[in-house]
Formats: C-alpha cells, sequence, structure tokens
C-alpha cells in the first residue's frame, strides 16, 4: 500500500477522506466519496494511505480495479470487490446467491442477471459484512469501467 511518510501536498485531502470515514463510524450510515484528478497525480496512492489506516484498525478494504483494456468481464470491479468481502467460509448466504455467481464466478453462467436483481444483491452483500466490522470499498480507475 502507500507509504504515508512520503505523501506530500495531500494533507487536506487526507483529512477530508478522515473525516468521511469518522462520519461513517459515527452514524453508521454509508457514504460515497469521488477522488478526481488528472492522470499520475496520485488518487490511487493517496487513497491506499487511507486503506492502510482502515486495515490498522482492523476494518476490511475491498479495492476493485477498473481495466482500460478489453477482456475484463462486466463488472469486473465489483467481481475483485465481493470476492474480497465474501471468504469461503463467511456469508454463506450471499456467496451462494445465483444472481452474484456471474460476479464470482465469470463466465459460470451464459446469461447476464437483471441489472436491479444484480445490483440490489451487492447492495444486500456489502450490508451484511459492512454490519460485521467497518468497511471500506475503493473502485480504482472508473474512467475504464465498462457501461
Amino acid at each position: 500500500m502507500a507509504d504515508r511518510q512520503n505523501i506530500v501536498g495531500r494533507g487536506s485531502e487526507l483529512a477530508r477522506l478522515h473525516r468521511a470515514v469518522g462520519e461513517v463510524r459515527a452514524n453508521g450510515r454509508g457514504r460515497l466519496v469521488l477522488v478526481e484528478g488528472e492522470p499520475g497525480i496520485g488518487k490511487s496512492r493517496l487513497v491506499g494511505c487511507l486503506a492502510d489506516e482502515v486495515l490498522e484498525r482492523g476494518e476490511l478494504v475491498a479495492w476493485g480495479a477498473c481495466r482500460e483494456t478489453e477482456g475484463a468481464p462486466p463488472y469486473w470491479p465489483w467481481t475483485q470487490v465481493l470476492r474480497a468481502i465474501l471468504p469461503a467460509n463467511g456469508l454463506a448466504g450471499a456467496a451462494s446467491d445465483p444472481v452474484l455467481t456471474p460476479l464470482l464466478q465469470p463466465g459460470a453462467a451464459s446469461a447476464q442477471p437483471d441489472r436491479f436483481l444484480l445490483f440490489d444483491a451487492v447492495s444486500r452483500a456489502l450490508a451484511e459484512r459492512s454490519r460485521r466490522s467497518g468497511l471500506v470499498v475503493i473502485l480504482d480507475d472508473l474512467h475504464g469501467s465498462d457501461d
């Protein structure tokens, strides 16, 4: 992950991320934070610093990255996130949900599930996992996401 000692000029941005996570811890409601900027300015590194601190508190970080090249299965970053939050021995209900099968095992099902049902199943899995401990989901390189 990122080296917090060597991050320069991003103190206010990191503080804003800390405030957002603190608010979630305080009120128990999820929150979306978008980090934007030009390529190469350190967005992933900034978020990596936050991820390191969340992990040090014993909370879970699930990181999904969009691929800028063709060939990745649909919803690839969500596949990565679900694989991180659905260990083989936990959340058996979500892991065995047939709607999530195309995300957990790309290529296993030929037909794509209804998008609404898929989004609902993912949000339920995230909510269920977040009740067990803190959870930060990072979706990196969203500009490379599929439709």
